[in-house]
């Protein structure tokens, strides 16, 4: 469904959204979220663990095809090395 190229051009739900030719509002109608819901998705915020299976169950996709495991927080880490000039 979802060709490689074509996720070059975006999160996998809304190039999934645009091959359907559907906009947020419609696309949340149909598969029976908000459309506030959609827009988190797209922007790669993290979606509820009941929200993700029902847009898996509804579109019959894994979470991972639809790019719906949220951003990986990065983690910084104080050095632990220290650079004294003496």
């Amino acid at each position: 469904m979802l060709q490689n190229e074509d996720l070059m051009n975006g999160h996998p739900l809304r190039v999934l959204r645009t091959q359907l030719d559907l906009s947020q509002k419609d696309f949340a109608t149909q598969v029976g979220v908000s459309e506030a819901t959609i827009s988190r998705a797209e922007s790669g915020h993290r979606l509820s663990p009941k929200v993700r299976r029902q847009l898996c169950d509804r579109l019959g996709m894994t979470s991972k095809e639809l790019g719906l495991m949220g951003r990986k927080r990065e983690v910084v880490y104080p050095s632990t090395m220290l650079s004294y000039n003496q």
